[in-house]
Parts: C-alpha cells; structure tokens; sequence
C-alpha cells in the first residue's frame, strides 16, 4: 500500500514537537522524501525519477532557510499559481523590512529556475538548468507565475505535499533566526553560511568554484566582494597560504591579500577604493576546518585607508590591511574563534 504524506511525520511535525532539525535528513539524503525511501522499506512513492531529482534540488538548495525570498516566492506559487511582483515586495517589507529591488527579483527567478547552482557533466561545468531544462516559473504582465516543469510536477500531490512542506520548514527556520536589528542586507550576523549561500544571497548569476574563489572573490561588475576566512590554519597548508589574517580588536580585523599582489594590483584597489565605490565588503569566518564548510557571517567591513602596506611572504608580494568591522564582534564569540584550543 501506499502511504499518504499525513500518515508519516512531516518535516514540520519534527519542528511542533521540537525534535531534531528535520534538514539534517536533507543533507544526508538530498531531500526528506529520498531519506524515507532509503530508510522505510514500506514507503512506496508515486514520484518518478524526474521529480525525485527536481524536489531533492528544491528542498536542499532553495529552501535551506538561508534566504527568504525563494522560500516565500515559492510557497505562494504552490497555494495561488501565481503572485505579482508589487505583491512579493510588499510581502517582503511587511515582515522582514527590506526592499527588494530589481537585481534581486531577478536573482529569484534566476535560482528558482535552478541557473544558479552549477554540476560537472561531461567534463564540464553547466547548471541544473543546462543539464536538466527546467522551466520552473516565469515573470509575465509583472507576475511570477508558474512554468510548465513545476506546474506539472506539482499535479502529482505527494509531490506537492513534500515540496510545500520543505518550503515551509524552510520559512520557519529563517523565522526562528531572524533578528531585524541584526540582519544587514541578506545576512543575519553570526549565522553560519556556506561559500555557495554567499553568492546566492548576493545575487551572483552562478556560484563560484571553490578554488578559484580562494579567499575573496570581487563580484565581476565591482557590486560586492566576500571574504572568507579560515581563522587558524593547518600547520600543513603552503606557507604562501599561511595569511597573517586576525583580530586586532574587536573592532577591527587584520587581514591580507592573496599573493602575488601589490599596492596597484585591480583587486587591491577595489577593495582600497570599496568606501568611493560603493562596492559592499561582508566578512565571514570560521575557526578552522573542522568547523566544515561554513564561516559565521561577522558583518560588512571597510578598508582603513593608511593601513594597506606592501610585504613579502613566503617569496612572493602581498599586500596587508586593516578592516574596520560595521558591528562590533560580541565578546563569546570573538573568544571563541581566537581562542587556540
């Protein structure tokens, strides 16, 4: 027999009576309906392989509660086929109290249509959407409505159960974390983030390969530059990797560029001009790599201009600066990640 989605807890049943984060099936099987079919030899779905693949990419890289916008574009999609973009943004401001503008609206209809997310095929790196042709929504007469992969997948209702489920797991956990007061244009400060939620939440047009992005990557049309850092580095890494990066204060963060750098290099200047620019600057880091692939979000920073300074490490040029921190690091946790043990 097959069972229905009210006959097996949901993921939002785990969140009611406060038990494990139910997104922890998620990482684990790509989506709460594969782990079900992994580990209850009496589930049978109804799902063919299509859907399967497209709800886990639905549950696991847009409604990881990161970023609201997808999660409440896509839980009115479900319940109403369509929402108009005055609606979304009005939504939006009401609750959260941000504005969204053009360039996220189209960020939205860029991820949820999954030309965000990238995977090697082939020997070569395309996105979901490449891969896989999904038409998932689309924007018509100042309406995001829905395209026709989503509004047939939808029709199957265990499909649609799952799906409207994680969506509303995913606004609840975003809820559970939002701080109005703390929250600084996409990032709530201290909460964790993965290299790949950055350059979602920062409205990239794809995300960006680990090793090329190192430990900043300036945005290709000087919008924003994120910098990650890994606080205490592994004795093993290359010394032309072993960056002085660290906290002066709570105030303020030294930090260096990547080699092969001097005080005229493109990158250097950016960052050296972000102030005239414009160009926004979040910080994140994480303690060390056993924290995993996650850095805590410590606010936007700005460069103090006489404090750029040309050196050598390891035989090659770097250039060295101090960066003022937009919040003041709260004590707990600045013990924390400078602390050795």
């Amino acid at each position: 027999l097959k069972y229905k989605i009210g006959r097996i807890p949901r993921m939002m049943d785990f969140v009611k009576y406060d038990s494990r984060d139910p997104f922890q099936y998620i990482e684990y099987s790509k989506s709460y309906h594969q782990y079900l079919l992994k580990t209850d030899k009496d589930y049978k779905s109804s799902l063919n392989d299509n859907d399967r693949v497209l709800l886990s990419f639905f549950s696991k890289e847009t409604n990881n509660s990161k970023r609201i916008e997808e999660s409440i574009v896509l839980k009115e999609l479900l319940l109403n086929h369509e929402i108009s973009l005055d609606d979304i943004k009005m939504k939006i401001s009401n609750i959260y109290g941000f504005e969204l503008n053009n360039k996220s609206i189209k960020s939205i209809i860029n991820n949820l249509n999954f030309n965000f997310i990238t995977e090697v095929k082939n020997g070569r790196s395309l996105t979901v959407q490449q891969s896989y042709g999904y038409k998932n929504i689309k924007i018509e007469e100042d309406k995001i409505k829905l395209d026709k992969t989503l509004k047939e997948s939808i029709e199957n209702k265990e499909f649609f159960n799952f799906l409207i489920d994680s969506t509303q797991y995913s606004i609840f956990k975003f809820n559970s974390k939002f701080k109005k007061n703390r929250f600084f244009d996409g990032f709530q400060l201290y909460r964790k983030y993965s290299r790949k939620d950055v350059f979602r939440i920062l409205n990239w047009d794809k995300n960006q390969v680990g090793l090329n992005v190192g430990g900043y990557m300036k945005h290709p049309k000087g919008f924003n530059c994120p910098i990650f850092v890994n606080y205490h580095k592994s004795d093993k890494i290359s010394d032309t990797t072993k960056y002085e990066d660290k906290f002066l204060n709570q105030s303020e963060f030294q930090w260096m560029s990547k080699s092969n750098r001097t005080l005229e290099s493109p990158d250097v200047l950016s960052i050296k001009n972000s102030t005239n620019t414009k160009m926004r600057i979040p910080l994140f880091i994480k303690k060390n790599n056993d924290e995993g692939d996650n850095f805590y979000y410590m606010g936007d920073v700005f460069p103090i201009e006489n404090s750029f300074k040309q050196k050598i490490m390891a035989g090659k040029s770097v250039v060295q600066l101090v960066f003022k921190m937009n919040y003041e690091v709260e004590q707990s946790l600045y013990n924390y990640i400078t602390d050795m043990n």
